[in-house]
């Protein structure tokens, strides 16, 4: 997972609540190289884009993940819901109210995981 913020508080609660859910601590934002290394893993993962935040180049963030062509999963979110609309607009799979509870992120994480009808039409071609 690569969290994509710069607001310390925000970062630690979410990092812990990653770390304490799945087992794994987060790569966090320093700059665009360190995303762009993550979104051109084979692997994939799932990208939490703070969209609220001046310092964070979401929209460019998404597309580039969009772009990646591999399984990378943007999450979009902000401490209010002005920007959902947007965030689907934009491609992201969901979004995510600030601050995030237990029970919030691991909503949206088991959605994410969860295949569509379509990915399982796609895997039976």
């Amino acid at each position: 997972m690569f969290l994509a913020d710069t607001d310390r508080r925000n970062i630690q609660e979410l990092g812990g609540l990653i770390e304490r859910e799945h087992g794994a601590v987060p790569d966090i934002w320093r700059d665009s190289s360190g995303y762009y290394d993550f979104i051109d893993r084979p692997e994939g993962g799932i990208v939490l884009i703070r969209i609220d935040d001046c310092a964070i180049p979401g929209l460019e963030l998404t597309q580039a993940a969009i772009a990646s062509g591999g399984s990378v999963h943007v999450v979009w979110m902000a401490q209010s819901d002005s920007y959902a609309v947007e965030a689907f607009r934009y491609g992201a799979e969901a979004y995510l109210l600030l601050p995030a509870t237990r029970e919030t992120l691991r909503e949206v994480i088991r959605s994410l995981n969860t295949p569509t009808k379509e990915n399982q039409d796609q895997g039976r071609r």
